[in-house]
């Protein structure tokens, strides 16, 4: 299918009540907004048909929504195929609450294995609604057994009407501490604008326990913005987790995958790091490409130890970026990896192996598997360090938003990602990828 946009005419947030209406007939698609016609184009009669409907802006306010649908065909059918069993672990109720455990919706999911081996799962638990500013906790689920039950909700930072967002975890291979950044948004940014110098503060925790409790969240927003060049602003971490290097002089650095602005509106990719085991953390490395925009990278070190980025755009491909030593000097180099599509959301990166014994090594990759829309959660294997991604794997045919992905010490690969919308998030353990690209 092609994108279009058409003008609705009427005002569909005039407190009234309107139709939208897709119609498929044949080898026809046609779209209706109170029985006017916007858009009619081919479509293959036997394909999948996804439909989704949000908002365009995160605090649009509708009332309710009915949706309602004549059969398609008798192929018609709404069980998506999964690659691997599926278990939601946070579960949007839509309704307010205010109570541990519960959230009218949950999103913006976080991996992290502890030494132990124990997954962490980590999402904002959004309490009163699904908006992107308001009162959202940081939260965590533990498995001990690699997936098979969970643990309860344990509050990691609540800030009352605040918002904690993004969470972005490190686990110290050396001291075991788990690490935490955090981004924080005050509640006044809804009324007065969007000022990340005056309303978005970075907050930092951690886990001597294995995740079980938490550190008081320590803001750290002044010492790194005391380092920062000139027209550069820190925003928020990932989303996703961090990592730690594990080549080179720089090794054992641990690296916050974090969002700057150089000047302009558009977000781009940077780092946020520490040499010292967490207790001092510095600005690195930015993105520094004219116009190019690419926000929620995720990162992944390279064979030369320098640093990976996977990031969203607004070109339906996902954009790359490398920037070196380590992730502490700007660069310039930036390119689209034709390979991977992106409706413009999240996507997440893990390194999974080292070459070794001739074999080479493998960055795995995930994110929707359609430029058109946030469905099919796709797991792809690059192994080249990032420049092609010859391997995929669907995980799940449904809607798939954002997502974050890790490996367990047995070599399988888990996903945390948006199950179904914007409310819940599904957890899937899949094998491990193919050791080498197919010929």
């Amino acid at each position: 299918m092609k994108p279009f946009a058409a003008d609705c005419g009427n005002n569909p947030f005039d407190g009234k009540l309107h139709s939208l209406a897709v119609k498929r007939t044949g080898a026809r698609i046609s779209f209706f907004y109170d029985d006017k016609k916007l858009n009619e184009q081919p479509i293959d009669p036997d394909v999948n048909l996804h439909l989704w409907f949000d908002g365009l802006k995160s605090a649009t306010k509708i009332a309710s929504i009915k949706l309602t649908a004549d059969k398609f065909s008798d192929k018609l059918t709404t069980n998506f195929q999964s690659a691997a069993p599926i278990e939601v672990i946070f579960d949007g109720s839509g309704k307010p609450s205010d109570k541990s455990g519960s959230a009218a919706a949950y999103r913006i999911p976080a991996l992290a294995v502890s030494r132990k081996g124990t997954i962490l799962a980590f999402a904002e638990a959004r309490r009163l609604n699904g908006r992107d500013i308001g009162d959202i906790d940081t939260v965590l689920r533990r498995s001990e057994d690699r997936g098979k039950t969970w643990g309860p909700e344990i509050v990691v930072m609540d800030d009352g009407k605040h918002s904690v967002n993004n969470p972005s975890p490190i686990v110290d291979p050396d001291t075991g501490r788990i690490w935490l950044f955090m981004g924080r948004i005050d509640i006044a940014t809804l009324a007065q604008g969007w000022n990340p110098r005056r309303f978005v503060r970075q907050f930092v925790t951690f886990s001597d326990d294995d995740g079980r409790t938490w550190a008081k969240p320590r803001d750290v927003s002044q010492t790194i913005r005391d380092q920062l060049k000139s027209g550069r602003e820190v925003i928020l971490p990932g989303p996703g987790g961090g990592f730690v290097t594990g080549r080179g002089k720089t090794a054992g650095r641990l690296i916050v995958p974090m969002n700057y602005t150089t000047g302009a509106a558009h977000w781009v990719a940077g780092v946020v790091y520490s040499d010292d085991h967490g207790v001092t953390w510095k600005p690195g490395g930015v993105l520094l490409s004219g116009g190019a925009a690419l926000g929620e990278a995720k990162g992944v070190e390279l064979t030369d130890g320098s640093v990976l980025f996977n990031g969203r755009t607004s070109t339906k491909q996902r954009g790359l970026t490398v920037i070196p030593d380590g992730g502490t000097t700007d660069t310039t180099r930036f390119r689209y990896a034709k390979d991977l599509p992106d409706p413009s959301c999240q996507g997440a990166v893990v390194r999974y192996s080292w070459p070794r014994d001739g074999r080479p090594g493998v960055i795995l990759y995930s994110g929707p598997g359609l430029a058109t829309g946030r469905v099919q959660g796709t797991l792809w294997a690059s192994y080249d360090d990032g420049k092609t991604w010859p391997w995929k794997r669907q995980y799940y045919q449904g809607p798939s938003g954002y997502s974050d992905v890790g490996v367990l010490p047995d070599g399988r690969v888990i996903v945390l990602f948006e199950k179904d919308g914007k409310s819940k998030l599904g957890f899937t353990v899949l094998p491990a990828p193919p050791p080498a690209a197919s010929r």
